[in-house]
Order: C-alpha cells, then sequence, then structure tokens
C-alpha cells in the first residue's frame, strides 16, 4: 500500500492544499454535480484553511441545480468579483510572505514551482512526499524573519533567493544544519528529472516510437499509440523503424523522448540501448526478464521503464 499511494502522491490534491495557504481561492462548484461530488471541493476548502489557519482567503461558491459544467459558470457574480478584484491586487512581497510563514509541499520537484524564491529541487527518496516549511510557526515563534528558518522532511536540495533582486542561492543540508552549495555545485544543481512515465506528455520534447516493421504486434502497437496520443493530446508522434533510428543516433539526429518497443531480439534499437549498460536491464533467454538479479519469466509479463540521458 505504501508503493501504490507513493506512486498517487503526485495526484493527490489533498497533500498540496500546504501551497495554497494565504493565497486567494475561489472554488465554484455545481451543487448536482453527479461527476465530481461537491463534498471534494468543501473537503479541499477545509484543508487550505487549516494549513493558513484563516479563513479570509477562501471561498466555496456551490451553485444550484448545476452539474459537472455549464456555460455561463465564469459569468457568475462571485467569479467576476474574484478575478476583478485579484487582478487590480498588488503584488505579493516574498520577504512579507516569508515573515509569516508557508508549508512547501511536493513529491516531484519537476512538476512543481517554488512560492516567495523558495523552491524544493531534489528529494532524499524519489517519489515520497516532502514538506519544506518556512518560518513555520510550528518550529519558533519568535526568531522568525527575513533571513528564512528553513526545516525540511525528506528534502536533499532547495532554491532560496534572499529577496526578489538577489541572485538564486543553492541550499543542502549536512548534518541538519542547511548550507549553500560551491558556486560549481550550483550550477550543476538543476532540477532532477522524475518519473512516473506520464511525465512524457508534459514535456515539450518530440516523442518518437521505434519498432521493427517486420514485427507486426510491435508496429501495431506504435502505430495505436500515436494514433491515442494526437487524439486525446494533440501529440504529434514520429513513429521509426529501428534501422532508422540507429541511423539517425549515428549522425546525431535524433532528439526528444524516445519509447523503443520490443525485446533486443525483435528490435536492434532496444539492443543498442540496453549495450549501454545504463540500466541493470537483460534478456538472458526468450522468455525470461532479469532486473538487476531478480528472474520474471511469467507468461505475459512484460517490463516498462523510463531513463534519462
Amino acid at each position: 500500500m505504501g508503493i501504490l499511494l507513493s506512486s498517487l502522491a503526485p495526484y493527490n490534491n489533498d497533500l498540496y492544499a500546504s501551497n495554497l495557504a494565504h493565497i486567494p481561492v475561489l472554488a465554484v462548484h455545481g451543487s448536482d454535480d453527479d461527476n465530481v461530488p461537491p463534498r471534494h471541493s468543501r473537503q479541499h476548502i477545509a484543508l487550505i484553511e487549516a494549513w493558513a489557519h484563516s479563513q479570509k482567503d477562501c471561498k466555496l461558491v456551490e451553485v444550484p441545480r448545476k452539474g459537472h459544467w455549464w456555460d455561463e459558470v465564469l459569468s457568475l457574480p462571485e467569479v467576476y468579483e474574484f478575478i476583478s478584484k485579484t487582478s487590480k491586487a498588488p503584488k505579493r512581497n516574498w520577504e512579507d510572505d516569508r515573515k509569516r510563514g508557508f508549508t512547501l509541499t511536493t513529491a516531484n520537484p519537476d512538476e512543481c514551482g517554488g512560492r516567495s524564491g523558495v523552491r524544493i529541487l531534489e528529494l532524499k527518496v524519489p517519489g515520497r512526499l516532502a514538506r519544506l516549511d518556512v518560518n513555520s510557526p510550528q518550529w519558533d515563534k519568535d526568531s522568525r524573519g527575513e533571513k528564512g528558518m528553513f526545516h525540511g522532511m525528506n528534502i536533499r536540495k532547495f532554491s532560496f533567493q534572499p529577496t526578489q533582486s538577489a541572485g538564486v542561492k543553492i541550499m543542502t543540508q549536512s548534518k541538519g544544519v542547511w548550507e549553500e552549495t560551491t558556486s560549481i555545485e550550483a550550477e550543476a544543481g538543476g532540477i532532477r528529472r522524475y518519473g512516473p512515465m506520464i511525465r512524457l506528455l508534459a514535456t515539450s520534447s518530440p516523442i518518437n516510437i521505434i519498432a521493427n516493421p517486420s514485427n507486426t504486434s510491435a508496429w501495431s502497437i506504435a502505430t495505436r499509440y500515436a494514433h491515442d496520443l494526437y487524439l486525446y493530446h494533440r501529440i504529434i508522434v514520429n513513429i521509426l523503424s529501428d534501422t532508422a533510428a540507429l541511423a539517425e543516433v549515428s549522425k546525431d539526429g535524433l532528439r526528444g523522448n524516445l519509447m523503443t518497443i520490443g525485446r533486443p531480439d525483435e528490435n536492434a534499437f532496444t539492443a543498442h540501448l540496453l549495450k549501454q549498460d545504463t540500466i541493470p536491464l537483460s534478456f538472458p533467454s526468450k522468455g525470461v526478464i532479469r532486473v538487476a538479479e531478480r528472474d520474471i519469466w511469467e507468461t505475459g509479463t512484460g517490463e516498462s521503464f523510463i531513463m534519462s540521458g
């Protein structure tokens, strides 16, 4: 259950309620919604208010006799008033926001932005939930200030911009104390790419599906993937034969995300990837998959994974 819940964490909005504390939020929900019950919005707004210890920034509007969507939802007086008010509000002051304190939450830093000059960059254990308290009153009510007081859970690295005009500092933890990294480490310390595979749909890079045309099953899978990605996401996919993909690699011309279908004995490009020795995957015999030192041979079993490079 722990592994399952960890894999679902990036899609659990309730876990991220802390990120919206003290930020104006208007939730509009049809009272007759038969897709997402109104109680979901009630619970989420209540969570945000609990993190903020206040009810002044959040508002829930339940519209009678309306379902999951209706054309006039943006014409509601409450929506117009909210947009008008927030668009004219002064720009948030980082220092004031940090003095008041907030908590950043993420399970995937690659998908989450920052707040008031603070952003989580890397987790100690990828996939597990991480929280970063910034001047949180639960730690020390008297010593909060502009300098910043940080307490992290499952965080290896975060960035901190002291003022809106200052440069970014990369902070790492050593023996329970946050320290600024050297310039060399900071330059190399971007945001580490994490899964899950659905992240492919959020990238701007093209998707290349590589299969052997003589393998009718693999080629059918490739064309169906391409069809669905275009139909549901308007993502244009390049389908390449394994030999054509190898030719592109030899010319250093293959760019973007690569999806290869078929075992190394069925797909020359799969064989090329495995020869790079960057992943603990091998195929000792036709019916066996070896992951690290574990053999898998059940009928109908396949292997899917992502790797970056």
